[in-house]
């Protein structure tokens, strides 16, 4: 049972399956939230604007980082 689910998540992440649906949709999402981290890290530059939204630049951080650790390991 271990090693499907094993090769299940192997064949989501791994970009030679990017045709589909799911490794489409994974991939997509991690771009995405690739794009919003460059984003979030421009926008906290902004002094006033960090101060006003720091919880959320907060949140998202560890939120982001928490994704890109789950799939790293």
């Amino acid at each position: 049972m271990q090693t499907t689910i094993k090769k299940k998540i192997f064949e989501i992440i791994d970009p030679s399956h990017a045709y589909e649906d799911t490794s489409k949709a994974f991939n997509v999402s991690m771009l995405v939230l690739i794009f919003l981290n460059v984003v979030a890290v421009i926008l906290e530059t902004e002094a006033g604007l960090y101060a006003r939204h720091k919880v959320f630049f907060d949140f998202f951080e560890i939120f982001s980082v928490g994704i890109f650790t789950l799939e790293y390991v």
